[in-house]
């Protein structure tokens, strides 16, 4: 069903997302869906009064995502920011589907299933029409799109903006962070683009985009030309994303996703290399060492080995020194500037302070 004031949203183009993808994307959310419960269905089924529902959130066994929306707490605990963002839109989405709602900034993004590093607030977002009267409030943002008509696509009866227009609208109004892993993640899935070469599809998008806005007067258009032309699909994870961002900010000059040849042929790749210093760096995630995913059938400790081992064979095929950091030291560029100086890194922006 569409809503009378989201009519000037619609537009006919679709996403850049194979058929496929949205059968997954809508799995998803149906998984995502399921334990959400409301409150009329409760009361229909009894399992629950008024008073019960009310007893059972200020006892701590349930969480009310929207009013008359609830899930087991035992879940909600063991979600992660992104996932409890989605359960709060999905929760929004279900309650008040009548409203024909467009899901947009970082409730699409977490539709789409994209990374929002230092997600710090579960507000649902909403695209509507410039005409609309709606106003924002503590838990749901309402976005205008005055600024251009809004690309929508639809899994499991829930609407949100695509992807193209996802990524955009984060550039302008997510933090710095956020956008750039969510800019990285998106333009990899838009373009499939692989870490061992460059797509020039993603350059010639790019510049459409930034001549776009050079023309825009919508607030963080500035911010979104920095992400635009910062933004590269090649990043594998969001630390990578956001240790660029900071480089970037330090004046660091460096190349990414370096081929090194092992000694027996093995290509290796090197996360970054900073121009000019014969030194790598690398962003050691803890997803490496215990994310089944990422460890090609290896226990830890077999991981942990076999990194050691490959660190060291780059050394020594390359004579370059090999700098390492995580999450806790891209957190702001001051902080990551001051780990790698300790290690030997040039750092222009600290050295002119």
């Amino acid at each position: 069903m569409t809503h009378p004031q989201n009519e000037m949203l619609m537009d006919t183009a679709r996403a850049a997302v194979t058929k496929t993808e949205l059968i997954a994307i809508a799995e998803r959310i149906r998984a995502a869906s399921t334990p959400i419960r409301l409150r009329r269905e409760l009361k229909t089924l009894d399992e629950a009064t008024d008073k019960a529902l009310a007893a059972s959130v200020r006892a701590g066994s349930l969480v009310r995502l929207a009013h008359g929306a609830y899930i087991g707490a035992d879940r909600w605990e063991r979600m992660f920011p992104e996932e409890r963002l989605l359960a709060v839109t999905l929760a929004y989405a279900k309650r008040y589907r009548e409203r024909g709602w467009v899901f947009s900034h970082e409730s699409a993004a977490v539709l789409w299933g994209l990374p929002l590093y230092k997600l710090d607030s579960l507000r649902v977002h909403v695209a509507v029409s410039a005409e609309s009267p709606s106003q924002s409030t503590r838990a749901v943002a309402r976005h205008s799109a005055s600024h251009g008509r809004v690309e929508i696509v639809e899994a499991a009866g829930v609407r949100f903006t695509g992807l193209e227009r996802t990524l955009i609208d984060l550039a302008h109004a997510g933090s710095a962070e956020t956008a750039i892993g969510a800019a990285d993640a998106g333009i990899r899935r838009l373009f499939r683009v692989e870490r061992d070469r460059r797509v020039p599809e993603v350059d010639r998008w790019r510049a459409r985009q930034l001549k776009a806005m050079k023309r825009s007067w919508q607030p963080g258009v500035r911010q979104a030309r920095q992400i635009l032309t910062l933004a590269d699909g090649r990043a594998e994870s969001v630390l990578e994303s956001v240790s660029r961002l900071q480089l970037s900010r330090l004046g660091v000059s460096h190349t990414v996703q370096v081929p090194i040849s092992g000694i027996h042929g093995r290509p290796y790749w090197v996360n970054f290399e900073f121009d000019g210093q014969d030194i790598f760096g690398e962003v050691d995630g803890a997803a490496k060492y215990i994310d089944p995913r990422f460890q090609a059938g290896l226990t830890p400790k077999q991981t942990v080995l076999a990194e050691k081992r490959r660190e060291d064979e780059i050394r020594g095929l390359t004579g370059y020194r090999v700098v390492r950091w995580g999450a806790q030291d891209v957190l702001n560029a001051r902080l990551f500037g001051d780990r790698l100086a300790a290690f030997g890194v040039a750092v222009p922006r600290l050295e002119a302070d």
